[in-house]
């Protein structure tokens, strides 16, 4: 993510801010209606005033939220698509199966969509191990091929951060 610094000075730049808002847009994006007319706003209406705090934010988890990732921590993307193949029929979203025969093959996808992985990964967790005692946590995450410190997508540990 962005400094706070980075952020205030892309705030106070209005050539930047359109034309960063301009690139998002033009992106193969899946924006939300909200995030869209946010951006179209930016690159119509935007004058010479500085953006407010929340909206310096919001553009700035945008831009982050669409570059594109081939590592998260020390997980490899391409391989946390191949463990999520199998699993895909039975997840409960549509969209969730949909992203991952779409991203198949793929060695990166845009940050903003990792969290799908890792909600494929936790739900197949989630029902293997509903009927059975729970597992110490190191031999689920070497069953599933994780390390140490990427607990994240055994579920172990929801509060780190990406």
């Amino acid at each position: 993510m962005a400094s706070y610094k980075e952020i205030i000075a892309l705030g106070r730049d209005p050539v930047r801010v359109r034309a960063v808002a301009r690139r998002l847009l033009a992106s193969a994006e899946d924006w939300t209606d909200w995030e869209r007319d946010f951006l179209e706003g930016l690159v119509a209406e935007y004058g010479s005033e500085a953006l407010s705090a929340p909206q310096r934010e919001k553009l700035a988890e945008l831009r982050h939220g669409a570059e594109y990732v081939s590592k998260v921590e020390e997980l490899d993307v391409a391989s946390l698509i191949e463990k999520c193949w199998p699993l895909r029929l039975d997840l409960d979203y549509e969209d969730d199966i949909a992203f991952i025969e779409q991203e198949r093959g793929s060695s990166s996808i845009k940050r903003r969509h990792v969290e799908r992985l890792f909600r494929a990964l936790r739900q197949h967790l989630d029902a293997n191990q509903a009927g059975e005692r729970r597992q110490p946590d190191a031999v689920v995450r070497q069953a599933h091929g994780c390390s140490a410190r990427a607990q994240l997508v055994c579920g172990r540990r929801r509060d780190h951060a990406i």
